[in-house]
């Protein structure tokens, strides 16, 4: 009898606790919002644009929509946020790891910081590090504290960027 009344008080308890979390919802980001947002900042010589950052609980992820056009683009480590690539159009060479000779961190009020990133490094060039050609249709994973910088570019790229942000620096969207 013993061990069924705490076996009633365990189910019970655990349907408690249970019941006490909330499902969360899930966050849909269209194709027409992606599209918009890359149509209008065509123009643009670099756009960087959240669509969303949510929080999933113990960390917020986010996503945006980064479009680059051929020309000076420097080079930029977060020491807090994972971002994820996918390319959806164009190509261009990366390079990640390596050194940011000039480094300089970027202003903490920045949209950068509070919008984008968290806390980050910035400068004009990677040293060292690994070069690739990425493609459309390619996938990269920038892990905090990698220096990455595109170091040319074969026309427009965009890509979508999935920001993994497990301290939660970066505001809600």
């Amino acid at each position: 009898m013993q061990k069924l009344v705490m076996g009633v008080i365990a189910t019970a308890l655990a349907s408690s606790a249970s019941a006490q979390v909330a499902p969360r919802a899930s966050v849909n980001i269209t194709a027409e919002e992606i599209a918009a947002i890359v149509k209008a900042s065509e123009k643009l010589t670099v756009s960087d644009q959240s669509i969303r950052m949510v929080d999933i609980g113990t960390y917020n992820v986010g996503v945006g929509v980064v479009q680059r056009l051929p020309g000076t683009h420097g080079a930029i480590e977060h020491s807090k946020i994972t971002e994820v690539y996918h390319m959806i159009e164009g190509a261009g060479v990366l390079v990640t790891g390596g050194t940011i000779p000039d480094a300089k961190p970027a202003a903490p009020q920045s949209q950068v910081v509070t919008v984008l990133n968290g806390p980050s490094n910035t400068g004009a060039t990677v040293a060292g590090g690994t070069s690739r050609r990425v493609k459309a249709g390619d996938v990269v994973i920038i892990p905090p504290n990698t220096a990455h910088w595109w170091s040319s570019l074969e026309g427009k790229i965009v890509y979508l960027v999935v920001r993994v942000d497990p301290e939660k620096v970066v505001q809600l969207k």
